[in-house]
């Protein structure tokens, strides 16, 4: 018999082993980055393995990764970022999810920016791959030990915001919110960059996407200046929220314009968040999220992990068993 768990609201969900069940075969894939102008978004990995041990009675815990949420509205070729997509999971007990008792991860993918493809989801042989996957280019660096990613860098000129994108929540960390002036003292972290995702443990809501209620351009009256700087949501499951577009440029000057990075993906570990630059041409100068990262505990039993397939946008869950 199967079980199938897919995302319909982002809400833990409870599986109570039958009697008579003493093992149970997990497969999950995570979701999908949210897709951009110029690239979708980073595919979610597949995770599978046999026979994990159970008892009748015991409960365990099902999240199933949520996409990210797709870059908002044109501008410039899309420059806000869009959120990474969400790891799915299964951890024993009815609890928090912990390094201990989580049982299976599939990572989710990065959110899309507009120069350089965002990143799939972690997967690797004998167990899979731990850590998360780095943003694009000198981005936000990629969660380990069930840590979560960086946030994305930024090109950092004059005195303009930081808009990377937020680094995906692993297991027990959360994902770090993109670049800002983190060396000036005193300075509060930028709206416009994009926050990271909660850790897994802390619930695995996604981070909120990079925004501003008025760009510098909309306050001089500039015709060309569209109130479209959200970054979007990264999905729950931990993804990073993408980064906005910022325009602190003088008239007729791209310096100070930025486009959002994209967000890192959820997962046992996060993934990174995207690079995001100032571009002479006002365009495709945000960069894409890195995925999170996989795991299968080790008493399950005949590991799977491979990439997987772009058709899905969520996540879903699989678990089977036979009863007696």
């Amino acid at each position: 018999m199967v079980c199938k768990f897919e995302f319909d609201k982002p809400a833990l969900q409870k599986w109570i082993v039958p009697a008579g069940v003493t093992s149970v075969s997990i497969l999950a894939h995570g979701a999908r980055g949210g897709d951009g102008g110029c690239h979708g978004g980073g595919i979610g990995a597949f995770a599978a393995a046999e026979a994990f041990p159970v008892k009748p009675g015991d409960v365990l815990t099902v999240l199933v990764g949520q996409s990210g949420q797709p870059a908002p509205l044109p501008r410039w070729n899309n420059s806000n970022g869009a959120g990474g997509g969400g790891g799915s999971f299964v951890w024993r007990g009815a609890g928090p999810a912990s390094l201990q008792n989580v049982m299976i991860a599939a990572g989710g993918g990065g959110g899309a920016g507009c120069e350089g493809a965002p990143r799939g989801g972690a997967f690797g042989a004998g167990g899979g791959a731990l850590n998360g996957v780095g943003g694009d280019r000198t981005s936000g660096v990629a969660g380990t030990k069930g840590g979560g990613g960086g946030g994305g860098d930024q090109y950092k000129v004059g005195n303009s915001p930081g808009t990377g994108g937020g680094g995906g929540g692993g297991i027990v960390g959360e994902g770090f919110q993109g670049a800002y002036f983190a060396l000036i003292k005193g300075r509060e972290p930028d709206r416009l960059a994009g926050k990271g995702g909660k850790s897994i443990s802390a619930g695995g809501e996604g981070g909120m996407g990079g925004y501003a209620e008025k760009s510098q351009a909309e306050s001089r009256g500039e015709i060309d200046a569209v109130a479209n700087s959200f970054g979007g949501w990264g999905g729950f499951g931990g993804g990073g929220g993408g980064g906005g577009w910022s325009d602190n440029s003088l008239p007729g000057n791209c310096q100070g314009r930025f486009a959002g990075g994209g967000g890192g993906g959820g997962g046992y570990s996060g993934g990174g968040g995207g690079y995001s630059k100032s571009g002479g041409i006002c365009s495709k100068t945000n960069h894409g999220g890195g995925g999170g990262g996989s795991y299968t505990a080790p008493d399950g039993k005949n590991v799977t992990m491979k990439a997987g397939e772009r058709k899905y946008q969520n996540g879903w869950i699989w678990i089977a068993y036979t009863k007696p």
